[in-house]
This record gives C-alpha cells, sequence and structure tokens, in this order.
C-alpha cells in the first residue's frame, strides 16, 4: 500500500465537516503524519550517509539529524500539498 493510499484512508476517516476548520484539521493531521515520516526519512539519510563517509564522531550525525529535522518542513509542505490536491479532485 502506498503512503498516498494510506493518507487518503486518513483523509476519509477524518469527520466531514463544511466549515474552514475542518479543512484546516484535515491539512493539520495529514501534515503531522507526513512530518513523522518525512523527519524519520530525511534523519536516516542523513545518518547514513555520514557513516558511509566515515565520519563517525557526535559532531557529524548530530549535524546529519539537525538538517534531517529542517530540511523535512519544506518536504512535508510540499508533500502534503500534493496530496490535498489529488484528493481533492477524487
Amino acid at each position: 500500500m502506498t503512503a498516498i493510499k494510506v493518507f487518503e484512508a486518513v483523509w476519509i476517516s477524518i469527520p466531514r465537516q463544511r466549515s474552514e476548520e475542518g479543512n484546516v484539521m484535515r491539512f493539520v493531521v495529514i501534515t503531522l503524519a507526513m512530518y513523522a515520516l518525512c523527519v524519520a526519512v530525511l534523519m536516516g539519510v542523513g545518518v547514513t550517509g555520514v557513516l558511509a563517509a566515515g565520519m563517525v564522531g557526535a559532531r557529524p550525525i548530530l549535524i546529519a539529524v539537525a538538517a534531517g529535522v529542517v530540511l523535512a518542513i519544506p518536504v512535508t509542505w510540499i508533500v502534503t500539498r500534493q496530496i490535498l490536491a489529488k484528493t481533492s479532485k477524487g
């Protein structure tokens, strides 16, 4: 099951509301779920890259983790917008 299918299921399970508050709530739920996935992936890629480069100290690993946390914010925003655009059409 792809990530988009999982989040479509989450989207459908949230009670439908016609107000702007309901739309904001859906956006927040999907954004938080996507952030959890994106931050884990980006931190993992960063730490793996640092260790593969032979930098085994604490400082390079912590810098890679911090970079993953920061880079996950715009990635989450972009991916969430794409998911919402796809689910609002159908």
